[in-house]
């Protein structure tokens, strides 16, 4: 079996390595399939420095293979490494290569001339020539067949073979004027698009077709469809199917003008995603603005509806969410401010969404009446369906980080008889004017200010998850929260974008943190105060600074517990010594707060026995389950995913590799176990033994661990709760743990039989049975869902936090 893994693949390169264990000398051969076309051959033969690191035999095994500019002309490449004359893909291979000119039709036929004439000087006799006549007849007769087809059909039109031979001349003059001034392009197909964006186009087929451009431009956009529906029956817009082509978009006829809501439901009946995002009277989106806003779906559990960033074509804000007054008048939150106000840029509640853009899962519609409910209240429609889906539990969201460009034309007048049905059924929601008329001032924002020593990044480690997962919570319990890191740099755009998009206002260039806490002197409600190093610097600073503030101090673990039992497990008597020293130091931090939170509630208790003046809490830490659980059949092998610059992390893989992974590989014939997670070059992992994959740093993790079988987190010390073990149950994936690895979480007792081992034989015992017994696999990744689903989701961390800041929990 030939050992290997495709590193990079895209539409200009592979690269990569492979080897045989049983004939490190040999140096394999290996074929690059487009589908089933072999269309490279090369042999891994190239010095990796760091497979030599890793012990991988001499370490040359690499391969790298540049690829010509016009090699993928297709929406869509399926592309493949395998061994030679095996047909065995590579790790990590096959995948699918999206060109980034979108398989443009200038792009296809470019390729198509090019290969014609090649072939065609390359022929010696007229007899050569035969293929070529026979392909270009066929590929003529199915495009024929393809616009019969099409031509028959009555409302639903998709792009890309349509003809203009039955064109009245003056739409035949509209198009040659519009391919003169509007270049075409083309939008990729997917079979099976989980993510639909409606558009309701007004009667410009300019603004139509920029709008079109910068969706499909956008970056992070896959898996996806577009239907346009024509909202005014215009006659321009006839001929944008033949400007914009492809199987990813379709266009909705109507006879003539109909409603914003008419439209989104003709396109919601034709829509095939989960996933819906809805524009109407825009010009452009910004680049990551649909993908940001989905993304923000997911993050609130698909309970929300989302709306975007309005803008001018000027860059001024023209609506960063809005608030209704009496009567359902709504104002606009931020209106003619500057774009880069950072107030204006993140994650925000709002009372409603505006029409011109927003996301929601299409599974909120139906118990709220759908669209069609909505039409019936014309033009204050979105705020009743915002009304709608608040009183049926959801959450009504404003995302700043998602920009749509629109036309500013002033706050819509509303005939009187809309809003009087509006009011008959929303009155008692909507705020009541005072005695004079006038509405009650809002009370003043409450502020919250959580500092941390690093800048959260959650690909990194599970307590950058804990501390975003938090801020959000206070985000949702009222606060406004800005977020400050000690650390030197002042933050990036990245680190920013992280906290913006779920909310949270972060603190740059602020090099001083003293300083920038007399600045705000007496400001902040609340000091959230993340793990030890920052309470310890700064408690002090924030008690003088900031006296009614109530002082969070979240242990995340006790750094002195995890010393001890690293000190015992190595029996090291000066690692025992400091644990002691700090287990001082920590006691007295914890006495110095108003709040101390653990994640665990073994240390909950612990403290509560050490400290006695202010209020202990466990407080977890929100997982995002999995919608879809892969099935047990389509996954395989064994994960192990952490941070190696963590000592538990490293010792838990090197004594698993020793002592416990030979006997699993006994029983399981051809089990590989994959070593993934951060900073893995920290480890230094020598040979870890035959079946061992260091895969290093994964992007997505959910989707990486769902294409494994089992998770281990084989820990011998550690302290606090463990995230992986956390993000495993999230994900449905069974993980196989030690008392330590479970420790403080309160797993239900069946599900800790299941998952749970106290020594090494049962650990053993328990992997081999969950891999191969789908029954039990399938028992375990229930129970693992349903504890994540009580005890990990957005909801029960604001419980739980909420708890301890109510006004009961004060000392």
């Amino acid at each position: 079996m030939i050992s290997g893994h495709v590193d990079k693949l895209d539409h200009t390169r592979v690269e990569g390595w492979a080897w045989n264990p049983k004939a490190p000398e040999e140096r394999v051969e290996l074929e690059i399939y487009d589908g089933e076309n072999c269309i490279a051959r090369t042999r891994a033969a190239n010095l990796r420095p760091d497979l030599v690191k890793a012990a991988v035999g001499d370490g040359h095994y690499g391969f790298s293979v540049p690829f010509p500019p016009d090699l993928f002309p297709l929406a869509v490449h399926r592309l493949s490494v395998r061994v030679a004359g095996t047909g065995q893909n590579l790790k990590n291979s096959p995948q699918t290569v999206h060109p980034p000119h979108g398989g443009s039709l200038a792009s296809v036929a470019q390729w198509f001339e090019s290969r014609v004439e090649a072939l065609s000087r390359a022929a010696v006799e007229p007899g050569q020539l035969a293929p070529l006549y026979a392909m270009a007849v066929n590929a003529l007769s199915r495009i024929l067949e393809a616009e019969n087809r099409l031509l028959e059909e009555n409302s639903i039109t998709p792009a890309g073979m349509v003809s203009d031979a039955n064109l009245p001349a003056r739409l035949k003059y509209v198009l040659e004027r519009a391919q003169d001034l509007l270049k075409p392009f083309h939008v990729p197909g997917f079979a099976r698009p989980s993510l639909s964006i409606l558009v309701v186009a007004g009667p410009g087929l300019a603004e139509t077709h920029a709008l079109l451009r910068s969706l499909v431009e956008g970056e992070r956009m896959r898996d996806y469809e577009i239907i346009v529906v024509d909202g005014n029956g215009g006659s321009d817009l006839v001929v944008l199917p033949f400007l914009v082509q492809g199987g990813g978009i379709r266009f909705v006829k109507t006879p003539g003008r109909i409603s914003v809501f008419r439209g989104f439901a003709l396109g919601l009946a034709q829509a095939r995603g989960e996933d819906i995002v809805c524009l109407s009277g825009a010009a452009a989106v910004s680049p990551t603005a649909i993908a940001v806003l989905r993304e923000t779906l997911r993050q609130r559990g698909d309970n929300a509806i989302v709306g975007a960033r309005l803008l001018s074509r000027e860059g001024r804000v023209i609506e960063a969410g809005s608030r209704l007054e009496a009567f359902g008048n709504r104002v606009s939150i931020g209106r003619y401010d500057s774009a880069e106000a950072m107030r204006f840029r993140i994650l925000r509640a709002s009372d409603d969404v505006s029409v011109h853009g927003f996301a929601l899962r299409r599974a909120l519609l139906d118990p709220v009446g759908g669209f069609e409910g909505a039409e019936a209240f014309g033009s204050l429609g979105m705020t009743h369906l915002c009304l709608a889906l608040r009183e049926a539990g959801r959450e009504i969201l404003v995302q700043g980080g998602a920009s749509i460009v629109v036309d500013d034309a002033g706050p819509a007048n509303v005939p009187g008889i809309e809003r009087a049905h509006f009011i008959y059924r929303w009155g008692h929601c909507l705020p009541r004017a005072g005695k004079s008329g006038a509405i009650p001032a809002a009370p003043p924002p409450r502020r919250a200010l959580v500092i941390d020593e690093l800048w959260p990044d959650p690909e990194r480690d599970a307590a950058s998850v804990a501390i975003i997962s938090h801020a959000e919570s206070l985000v949702r319990l009222g606060y406004d929260v800005e977020f400050l890191s000690t650390s030197p740099g002042g933050g990036t755009a990245r680190d920013a974008e992280r906290l913006t998009l779920r909310g949270i206002i972060p603190v740059l260039g602020q090099e001083n943190v003293t300083g920038y806490l007399k600045s705000r002197e007496d400001q902040f409600d609340v000091v959230y105060l993340h793990r030890f190093i920052t309470a310890r610097d700064y408690i002090g600073a924030c008690r003088s600074s900031q006296p009614r503030a109530r002082l969070i101090y979240n242990v995340a673990d006790l750094h002195h517990l995890r010393l001890r039992r690293q000190a015992e497990v190595e029996q090291n008597e000066r690692l025992l010594q400091e644990s002691q020293l700090l287990e001082t130091q920590e006691t007295a931090t914890m006495e110095a707060a108003d709040i101390v939170i653990t994640h665990s509630a073994d240390e909950e208790t612990l403290i509560r026995g050490r400290i006695t003046k202010p209020r202990v809490g466990q407080v977890l830490w929100n997982h995002p389950q999995a919608r879809e659980i892969a099935p047990f059949s389509g996954r395989s092998g064994i994960a192990f995913i952490g941070s190696y610059r963590h000592a538990p992390n490293v010792d838990a893989v090197t004594a698993f590799c020793s002592d416990l992974w030979p006997r699993i590989r006994e029983k399981i014939d051809g089990a590989v176990f994959d070593v993934a997670g951060s900073h893995i070059e920290a480890a230094r992992f020598g040979n870890l033994g035959a079946g061992v994959a260091l895969r290093g740093f994964v992007a997505d993790a959910p989707a990486y661990l769902a294409q494994r079988r089992l998770m281990v987190a084989p820990l011998r010390f550690g302290a606090g709760v463990k995230g992986k073990f956390l993000l495993a149950l999230s994900q449905g994936l069974p993980c196989i743990t030690t008392p330590i690895g479970a420790e403080g979480i309160g797993l239900p007792a069946r599900l800790a039989e299941l998952l749970v081992a106290a020594d090494d034989d049962s650990f053993v015992q328990r992997v081999i049975r969950l891999y191969v017994n789908e029954t039990a696999w399938a028992e375990a990744s229930e129970a693992g869902l349903a504890f994540a689903r009580e005890h990990l989701s957005g909801a029960a961390i604001d419980r739980q936090l909420g708890t301890l800041l109510a006004p009961a929990a004060q000392p």
